[in-house]
């Protein structure tokens, strides 16, 4: 069987039809926690408008120290390569 047959497109189509069909079942197999197999209620917390607002400065907070922390990683970095490659050439 040479790869441009048409028996080996047959085949290819066959396997992935099957691999199709495999996947789809395992798919319905799950189950989802907003599906009505999950017979409990759903319980989400009632928060404040200050803890909402709390959390979300605590996390754009994070989210700028990170950033900030990021870029001081890069400049270090790019410093020492620059000053490396600097060397290398003179």
């Amino acid at each position: 069987m040479s790869l441009g047959s048409m028996s080996h497109t047959s085949n290819r189509i066959k396997t992935e039809r099957e691999a199709r069909l495999v996947r789809s079942q395992k798919r319905n197999g799950r189950t989802n926690m907003y599906s009505a197999v999950n017979k409990k209620p759903l319980l989400f917390g009632e928060f404040t408008e200050e803890e909402i607002k709390l959390a979300k400065r605590n996390v754009r907070k994070k989210i700028k120290t990170e950033k900030r922390q990021l870029l001081i990683k890069v400049l270090i970095t790019s410093l020492i390569l620059i000053y490396g490659i600097y060397k290398l050439i003179f």
